[in-house]
């Protein structure tokens, strides 16, 4: 079910991705948002017309239409207006805390011309349109996507149709920036010792095609965040550990904290049940203690599991190009190998 209305008390994708209170939040976000656009710029229901332009004549005032949300529930709903008699403008409104990578398929375009040329494929009778989406900032923000005008102001027919026909996490544009990050764990961690990576870039055993490393840090240990950011998703309540079936790789807990310098996101996993100490949204600084080592999901025994990755445009997370670099105690660069000695966090 797609709620028309945009005040509806809780949107079903909603509670689904998140669950029903976060999503009852996010839906009373937006409604605040609304009602703020409702006197500016965006206009939700109908909004009141725009104070008189240079010689008297009043903007048209602009009136919701519609709300189509993606069938995969990932909060991304295409919002429909129209604004006087021969102007309907679309929009975007992104709940997640991630860069979307949206494509829009316009179909049945009758008499109305279409503002954006750039990207654009023809598809039979359909336009393909490819869209980065910013993520949510405040409430739900919208962004503007293109604007439909009529081509023959005298006829009355117009048509069109607007879907959200891909929608995946994350920016297939993003290019590390060459951050150095800080090592996934507290200064002083293992009585000064640090931990030994037992897995890394491009492993033979879970890490192939992955900028990933393993650490061999037993359960109940502090996960520190190597770089700032903001927490784009997580997992927490999963009870399977040390599961040897591949099918278990989705039911580990994890944090996956989103770059907003260069788009990139960095994956903490194998975390322990109930072992997530942040929520999604939180801005996370560097060296915040984030999580708790554990041993869910898909795992041979208890680690962490530390990964930089960009998105592939698929709805995946793949290995960053080029691989991204620890940094030393004196600010240099450090690659995360294999080796017999820990490595310390001083």
């Amino acid at each position: 079910m797609i709620p028309e209305n945009p005040y509806d008390p809780v949107l079903e994708d909603n509670v689904t991705a998140y669950g029903k209170d976060a999503a009852t939040d996010l839906v009373t976000a937006a409604a605040d948002q609304a009602t703020q656009d409702n006197a500016s710029d965006y206009g939700i229901m109908v909004a009141q017309a725009k104070p008189a332009a240079p010689g008297g004549v009043p903007a048209p005032a602009r009136e919701f239409k519609k709300q189509t949300c993606d069938k995969k529930a990932l909060g991304v709903c295409l919002r429909e207006y129209q604004e006087g008699d021969n102007k309907y403008r679309i929009f975007v409104a992104n709940s997640s805390f991630d860069d979307i990578d949206l494509t829009v398929r316009l179909s049945a375009i009758e008499n109305l011309e279409v503002s954006r040329k750039a990207d654009k494929i023809d598809v039979d009778d359909s336009e393909i349109h490819k869209f980065v989406i910013k993520p949510r900032q405040t409430g739900t923000d919208e962004q503007h996507l293109f604007d439909l005008t009529k081509r023959d102001k005298s006829a009355k027919v117009v048509g069109y149709d607007a879907i959200p026909q891909e929608v995946h996490r994350g920016n297939p544009n993003a290019t590390p920036d060459g951050t150095l990050y800080s090592l996934p764990y507290p200064k002083g961690a293992n009585d000064n010792k640090g931990y030994k990576i037992t897995q890394g870039f491009g492993g033979q055993g879970t890490h192939q095609s992955k900028s990933a490393v393993d650490f061999d840090m037993p359960a109940d240990r502090d996960v520190a965040a190597a770089r700032a950011g903001v927490v784009a998703d997580l997992k927490g309540d999963s009870a399977v550990e040390g599961s040897g079936n591949e099918s278990d790789k989705d039911k580990w807990n994890f944090i996956r904290i989103r770059h907003k310098e260069d788009g990139t996101v960095a994956i903490y996993g194998h975390l322990k049940k109930g072992g997530v100490k942040v929520k999604i949204g939180d801005q996370v600084k560097l060296a915040q203690v984030i999580g708790v080592s554990g041993n869910s999901g898909y795992s041979t025994g208890a680690h962490l599991h530390f990964e930089v990755a960009v998105a592939d445009g698929q709805g995946r997370w793949k290995a960053t190009n080029p691989n991204w670099k620890f940094r030393d105690k004196d600010g240099k660069p450090l690659e995360p190998k294999e080796r017999p000695e820990p490595y310390k966090n001083e």
